[in-house]
């Protein structure tokens, strides 16, 4: 009965102790530390004294002192009835396994926030069970393995691949053995900062704006940041705090920085947008701009409400957004939309044109032409013009306004409901909702003629009104930000919702909204109402390198590969400047599983592949060759 009691309370023990996870360096039971490399542990309870208390330098240390124990007692308690050839097998596979724990090299985990095994990483570490097969002389099935199915565990592996079964059974161990072997590897530690001194801010912060990667500008509804008084808009040099004259009184929604320069770290013109007015000069509402230590006023007309987007549209014009009212020159009111020229200082939004019949909360320029994307809460284009000339567009909160020809191109039919931010990344339009609603999508995905949508975010305080606060872009990774929690059983994320091209995650997890977010000096800088990230204390102001081995731009390119798809079929295109050695092209789908793979030989080439049997969507390309370079993208399949 005894014997029952203790079998029982291993089983049960690391449910209890595992909730939160132990790290290497934390002293705790050295059971307790060999069930986080591997759950097996819970069946191998009676092995020897794993009561005493142990700490680790480091996760490799801890990997290493589990695969000894493993392999010590493999070698010693040998399954009964193996042939001579078996027994020869397995003495020569854990002599292998010795020799490679010993090195102390093992897999990375870049791409889950929770443990997970890894049969061989992207840097071609293999693990344990990985590395034994490879050494044995099956190469070739380890790499289908890891193409196929690189993160399952060996009891799942063996489900799939009868031939796991068979080497197991040619080396003398069990399917049992293997699992135990095999560790699971921990998400690639994030290390968080807080800016400046660890002072508090006062406020709230709506928009970060780098210039040249040499000052950040931080600006919206604050007294203080960091001990440093501060109205409203402050700046950061890695080091130091600067404000901009007297500041504002009011609320900034949005900074635009001038690329003109005076001097590496001084942009020609800072433009503001809110609602507010100048401390040094009152007259100057909701937009004006910073030049040579002085505000300047862009509108200094009675203009009531808010300006939530700013756009240069060249030298002496800019175009703005939000839920305002203001007056052109013949004291007409515009609403919401209008463009103010530089001269004058006057709005006007080319007689009626450019207007939408609701609030504009983003805009951003296409790269790839000459239009402005405009996103809000609106249904209609060009409301308060009667020109029959003009695209008068019925959309879904979402249009193209091109300059050139001061019209709308394009609304949308589809995507979510009122919109809060929008991102162009690499050919493809990410939106995100202003309000949460059950019925709504939080994400649309837009690329290819095709929308695509991602309902896991939910929100973080059902109080507030606020959900999604905007969207940045972060090497491969897509950053949407505000009241929102992951909703996906694997991410424990808060404030943030993070994806990559391949569907795979980054984990964050704040306990209050994030405000806030942008990139600077190798850093990705968060702002909100938080006081702890990942259970540390901070306080609203944060930076972390968010290290991603996958993220390297100098290797790649969108131009010297051409994919796209027509019906049934994805065409591939390249050249011989771009491809003198092999590439393996893979697809994978929106949730980072692998369907379908080519190999492409070096030259010049202009091949298809079917797509008969795909799910209608947007798929992630990856073409690889040895040496190291890079090609990727997405591509809709229709």
């Amino acid at each position: 009965m005894k014997k029952f009691l203790v079998k029982c309370l291993f089983l049960f023990f690391p449910i209890l102790t595992t909730a939160n996870p132990i790290a290497p360096q934390q002293s705790s039971s050295l059971f307790e530390h060999l069930n986080e490399v591997n759950k097996e542990w819970s069946k191998f309870y009676a092995l020897e004294n794993l009561n005493a208390n142990y700490f680790f330098n480091d996760e490799n240390q801890r990997i290493q002192t589990h695969l000894n124990l493993v392999e010590n007692h493999l070698r010693n308690n040998v399954p009964k009835g193996l042939s001579q050839s078996q027994l020869k097998n397995r003495t020569q596979a854990l002599d292998i396994l010795k020799r490679y724990f010993e090195i102390e090299r093992f897999p990375v985990n870049h791409y889950h926030a929770q443990r997970q095994p890894y049969f061989i990483d992207k840097s071609g570490t293999a693990c344990a069970v990985g590395h034994l097969i490879i050494k044995t002389g099956f190469e070739s099935f380890a790499q289908q393995i890891s193409k196929e199915n690189n993160y399952a565990y060996i009891s799942e592996l063996a489900i799939v691949y009868p031939e796991l079964k068979k080497w197991a059974k040619e080396f003398g161990f069990t399917l049992e053995e293997l699992a135990w072997i095999q560790p699971a590897y921990p998400s690639i530690i994030q290390t968080w900062n807080q800016v400046g001194n660890g002072g508090e801010v006062s406020g709230v912060i709506n928009k970060m704006e780098s210039f040249n990667n040499e000052k950040l500008y931080i600006a919206g509804d604050f007294t203080e940041i960091d001990g440093t008084p501060a109205n409203s808009i402050i700046t950061w040099d890695g080091s130091i705090w600067s404000t901009l004259g007297h500041g504002v009184t009011g609320e900034i929604f949005d900074i635009y920085i001038d690329e003109s320069e005076i001097s590496p770290d001084v942009p020609g013109r800072v433009y503001i947008a809110g609602n507010f007015y100048v401390n040094d000069n009152p007259n100057i509402v909701n937009v004006a701009f910073w030049e040579n230590g002085v505000w300047n006023g862009l509108e200094t007309s009675s203009m009531i409400g808010e300006v939530y987007s700013f756009i240069l549209l060249s030298e002496n014009s800019v175009i703005i957004g939000g839920n305002f009212e203001v007056q052109d020159s013949s004291n007409n009111v515009i609403n919401n939309l209008a463009v103010i020229n530089l001269d004058d200082n006057y709005a006007h939004n080319y007689d009626g044109a450019l207007s939408v019949n609701g609030m504009v909360t983003d805009m951003v320029y296409s790269n790839t032409s000459n239009n402005i994307l405009i996103a809000g809460d609106f249904t209609e284009t060009a409301t308060s013009s009667s020109d029959t000339s003009i695209n008068h567009l019925e959309t879904l909160h979402i249009a193209y306004w091109q300059r050139s020809l001061t019209n709308w191109t394009l609304g949308f039919e589809q995507g979510l409901g009122p919109i809060s931010s929008v991102l162009i990344k690499d050919g493809f339009l990410y939106t995100s909702a202003m309000l949460h609603s059950f019925s709504n999508k939080s994400i649309g995905i837009f690329g290819a003629g095709l929308w695509s949508y991602n309902s896991s975010p939910k929100p973080i305080d059902e109080s507030l009104s606020r959900y999604i606060y905007g969207i940045e872009s972060f090497g491969d990774h897509v950053i949407f930000y505000g009241n929102i929690r992951s909703n996906f059983a694997l991410d424990n994320s808060k404030g943030v919702y993070i994806l990559n091209q391949y569907g795979q995650r980054k984990s964050a997890r704040f306990d209050n909204p994030v405000t806030a977010v942008k990139t600077f000096q190798e850093q990705v800088y968060f702002a909100g109402t938080f006081t702890s990230v990942n259970d540390q204390n901070f306080s609203g102001l944060v930076s972390t390198p968010f290290d991603d081995p996958t993220s390297n731009e100098n290797q790649k390119s969108s131009n010297n590969l051409n994919i796209y798809s027509s019906p049934s079929q994805i065409n591939i295109q390249y050249q011989y400047q771009s491809f003198s050695e092999n590439f393996d092209l893979k697809f994978y789908n929106m949730n980072g599983q692998l369907v379908s793979g080519k190999d492409l030989p070096s030259g010049s080439s202009d091949i298809s592949i079917s797509t008969q049997g795909w799910t209608k969507g947007i798929y992630v390309y990856q073409a690889v060759s040895k040496s190291g370079k890079v090609y990727s993208g997405k591509v809709s399949v229709m």
